[in-house]
């Protein structure tokens, strides 16, 4: 069926999917391709037909070939299974690594069978032009360029980054070069690549023994193992500070990228907050938390049964203290309790400065400096959007603004954040619309009304979607639409 409703083809098909710029259809088990226009070129003789670049996939008596665009063989039914492979991880595909008794090769765009079905395995991407390949019991790489294989001596390979990758060989790690030269013998229990972090650290930590060190991309020893463990979660650490969390004799401190210690190993524990601004994160010592800076001074005194990392780039943080919950300024000074209910952290809450509170089953809002802006008075309280937000006074929904006035009165019993000037909300089991909603026919304000135009008496019906004349997006709609104004059905 096309656009303007013409049927291009009889509905004689069991499945009809999107196969590159054409359609593969299926009838009676078996599939085949027509054009947009509905024209079958392909008869449906096919187990499967998949689209790959400038022609296709097909699978015949249970082996696969391929075949162009106008259906004429490239490559006959021989093979067993395939898979693609991509130039680089998550990009296009430049390969088809295709496998016949127990044997992979590889195809290239044209069609061509460029490297013979040889190997044992082929990788499903390219680093740095290079793919992964096992031939026999040891992988190795081969060059997608050169086609020329290097160096298949290894136990195990890795991803190349920045030109080197991750090998092993005879049960211990090292690194090698995209030319196949070594860049660190394998001499190693352990190698974890840095760079692949999130932000990345440019290093290799290197395990000897029941020890971490740190070695550079070139080879160089950074620092000699001598760390029990360190962190590899950058949530938990200050890895966009070019810092890794470690562990010496069971307490933790922090290196930097050339390997020298910053924050010296004497805590029990650290609670990093990997967004705080403020650059200073919980550490316990002595069974009590505190705060120390990047460079490992106190900011705030060990004093506290749990402590948490300052919020985003505001000026506060939640601690426990004496069995209650609490926050606190940079300076440690208390802003907000003690109370016996934990305070939600408000981190991903917070709207327009305020963030929601609750003590005592009622709930509030807090500012950005862990002051009380709207007291805890509310049975419910959603986020502010486009200042205003949803309330439950009682068992009805309404709205305040940021100084806590009620701007529109608990009469609903649902109510939804404000997008575009309006709210959705819903009363005695009808849906409609509060804010600055304006009726399409005259314009007329329909904050408070929802089913009716009071004015002209029009019809405000739901309507989710496109307007099918115009195709403006109605998330809010009519029976007739608020931008071409034409009728919807």
């Amino acid at each position: 069926m096309s656009v303007d409703g013409i049927q291009i083809t009889d509905c004689v098909y069991d499945k009809i999917e999107i196969c590159g710029d054409q359609y593969s259809v299926r009838k009676n088990k078996k599939w085949g391709l027509i054009n947009v226009d509905g024209y079958r070129f392909v008869e449906c003789i096919y187990d499967r037909i998949i689209s790959f670049r400038n022609w296709f996939l097909i699978k015949s008596n249970g082996k696969w070939g391929i075949i162009n665009t106008d259906g004429s063989v490239i490559v006959e039914s021989i093979y067993d299974y395939y898979h693609m492979v991509s130039d680089k991880k998550g990009g296009q595909f430049c390969f088809i690594a295709v496998g016949i008794n127990g044997k992979w090769g590889l195809i290239n765009s044209n069609g061509e069978l460029v490297v013979t079905t040889i190997y044992s395995k082929i990788g499903g991407y390219c680093s740095e032009k290079m793919l992964q390949v096992k031939i026999g019991d040891f992988w190795g790489f081969l060059n997608i360029e050169t086609l020329s294989l290097i160096n298949p001596i290894y136990e195990l390979t890795s991803a190349y980054h920045d030109g080197v990758s991750k090998v092993k060989k005879d049960g211990k790690y090292g690194l090698t070069s995209r030319d196949g030269s070594i860049v660190l013998d394998c001499i190693f229990d352990s190698i974890l690549d840095c760079h692949y972090w999130d932000p990345p650290v440019d290093l290799f930590l290197v395990k000897v023994g029941q020890f971490w060190g740190c070695m550079d991309s070139d080879g160089r020893t950074v620092m000699e193992p001598q760390f029990d463990s360190f962190e590899e979660d950058p949530k938990k650490g200050f890895h966009d500070n070019g810092l890794i969390m470690v562990q010496k004799d069971g307490l933790w401190g922090f290196i930097d990228e050339t390997g020298n210690i910053v924050i010296e190993p004497i805590y029990e524990a650290f609670f990093a907050s990997f967004n705080s601004s403020k650059e200073i994160i919980p550490a316990k010592k002595d069974g009590k938390y505190g705060y120390i800076s990047k460079t490992g001074e106190v900011v705030i005194d060990f004093q506290y049964d749990i402590a948490k990392g300052f919020v985003l780039d505001f000026d506060i943080a939640r601690v426990i203290i004496n069995g209650k919950w609490a926050w606190i300024d940079v300076d440690g000074n208390i802003v907000l309790g003690p109370q016996d209910d934990e305070i939600p952290i408000p981190g991903l809450y917070y709207e327009q400065g305020l963030a929601v509170v609750h003590r005592n089953n009622l709930y509030g809002y807090m500012d950005t400096k862990g002051r009380m802006a709207i007291d805890h008075k509310f049975h419910a309280a959603e986020s502010f959007s486009e200042g205003l937000a949803a309330v439950l006074v009682g068992t009805k929904w309404g709205y305040v603004d940021t100084t806590g006035n009620i701007c529109i009165e608990p009469a609903y019993d649902s109510a939804g954040s404000f997008t575009g000037g309006v709210a959705k909300v819903e009363r005695n089991g009808k849906w409609g619309f509060v804010g600055k909603l304006v009726c399409p026919s005259c314009e007329t304000d329909l904050r408070d009304d929802f089913d009716i135009c009071p004015l002209c008496g029009m019809d405000v019906l739901w309507f989710v979607g496109k307007c099918p004349k115009c195709h403006g997006k109605i998330e809010a709609g009519w029976i007739y639409c608020p931008f071409c104004k034409s009728a919807l059905p």
